[in-house]
Order: C-alpha cells, then structure tokens, then sequence
C-alpha cells in the first residue's frame, strides 16, 4: 500500500478518511453484540456522532472538476445528516425497527454507497493508496 497519496492529501481529507475507518470498524462492533447493551450504546452514541461529523467534514471535500465543486457523494452526506438523527428519534421513542432501519441506511450508503466509489474512482486519495497512479 502506497500512504504518499494519503500523506499528500489535504487535512480535511486526512481527517476524513481516518474516521471513516474507524466508522467502518465500529460499525461492526455495533452489529455483532447484542443490541440495547451499554456497549452498543456507547459505541452507537460515538458512531452517531462521529458520522454526523463525516457528512459535515465532506462539504470542505471538494471536487473541482464538478459544478461548485459538489461531487453525487455528498449526496449521501445529505442521507447522513437525515438518517442518524432520525435513528436516534426512532430508538427514544421505542421504536427499535425505524431505528434499525435508518442506521443500516446510514451504514450502507457510507461504506458501499461512498467507500466503494472512493477506492475504485481514479486519482481519489484511497484508489492511488490501493491501486497506485
């Protein structure tokens, strides 16, 4: 693995790409243990706001080869900052299937729904670390 793309990139982009690790790693420590421990709370509460986080920090990414600089990504930054919230609504209210739903929401499109288009879109910071030039 190359880390010079990495070391190269911008803090916002830095900053960005070590939480969404940690996101990723939490989000299984999140779905493997029983549900409503103190863990899973704790470490929920953490995902929660460390993805709200996410979704604001990628505003300050920008794309410079698309309309001021929005890339279809951030739209999935608009999901974030829709469904955590929600999430945590539904779970407040006992409403454990809404909850459920709208995190899985939130965990899906950020790996798949932004991870994967990272690693495999040329000249991104994680596809030149995986792949190389």
């Amino acid at each position: 693995m190359n880390y010079q793309p990495f070391e190269d990139a911008t803090l916002a982009v830095q900053t960005h790409l070590v939480l969404a690790a940690f996101v990723i790693i939490a989000s299984l420590a999140i779905l493997i243990p029983k549900k409503g421990t103190v863990l899973h709370k704790v470490l929920g509460r953490t995902w929660a706001v460390i993805m709200m986080g996410l979704a604001l920090g990628s505003f300050w990414i920008n794309s410079f080869d698309m309309p001021y600089g929005v890339s279809p990504i951030h739209i999935l930054s608009v999901v974030v900052l829709i469904t955590v919230p929600l999430g945590v609504y539904h779970i407040r209210n006992g409403n454990v299937r809404k909850h459920k739903r709208a995190m899985l929401i939130t965990m899906v499109g950020g790996i798949v729904g932004a991870g994967l288009p990272a690693i495999l879109a040329p000249g991104r910071v994680l596809n030149l670390m995986f792949f190389g030039s």
